[in-house]
């Protein structure tokens, strides 16, 4: 009989991705670089422009504040209570980003009334950042998976392998800490399973530095 690994020691080695920073060079636009937030040209198409660091307000990232404390502000508040962390409309991800941005930037007179607009320099890297906050999940998960594989000569066959994905997926057994029992009304330990805690390392580590915003942690929707 096949048998499961639930040992949580298995992933202690495992280490969970780093924040990653934007690539600071500009990506040239056709003939020459872009300088607006869109430019027309004369087919009616609409190229979009490749912001870097430089293009962002100045002063903001200073004693690494855009990194440090702006950034984590806006992922804990995209991933919080009444907010779909993949589908989050513009409309909402500005708020969010205005609010983030006034409480991170609340003494510096000369920087906290900019205005974020979509598809400015702010927004575009802001976004950025939220997709490798997105991505790192996955990454987490992947790597976490392959390392298990190979802790163990069990799952070098293909068969084991497709044997250890079907038990964890049966009745969403990989989010719960303890599903010994073969009854499934006596699992428990929801959203503690060693699956579950490992990749929601990768938002507490992400989210690092982040400041409190009163606004986005309200029981009422953001938008």
């Amino acid at each position: 009989m096949l048998q499961m690994i639930t040992n949580v020691d298995v992933f202690d080695d495992l280490d969970v991705p780093p924040k990653k920073h934007v690539k600071k060079e500009l990506i040239d636009a056709p003939e020459k670089k872009a300088t607006a937030v869109e430019k027309k040209v004369t087919t009616g198409e609409v190229l979009r422009v490749k912001y870097k660091n430089s293009n962002l307000p100045a002063g903001c990232q200073d004693s690494n504040t855009w990194c440090g404390l702006l950034i984590p502000t806006i992922a804990h508040a995209a991933g919080g209570d009444d907010v779909h962390p993949w589908l989050v409309e513009d409309d909402a991800l500005i708020l969010i980003f205005m609010k983030a941005w006034k409480t991170v930037y609340m003494k510096n007179l000369t920087l906290i009334d900019h205005s974020i607009v979509s598809g400015d320099a702010v927004y575009y890297m802001a976004k950025q950042h939220l997709s490798e906050w997105h991505g790192g999940f996955g990454s987490t998960a992947v790597m976490m998976i392959t390392s298990l594989m190979a802790a163990d000569l069990l799952y070098e066959s293909e068969d084991n392998r497709v044997g250890f994905a079907d038990f964890w997926l049966e009745d969403n057994k990989f989010l719960f800490g303890d599903v010994d029992s073969d009854n499934k009304k006596e699992w428990s330990g929801m959203w503690q399973s060693t699956f579950i805690l490992q990749t929601f390392m990768v938002h507490l580590n992400y989210t690092q530095g982040r400041v409190p915003v009163p606004e986005l942690n309200s029981k009422e929707p953001v938008l």
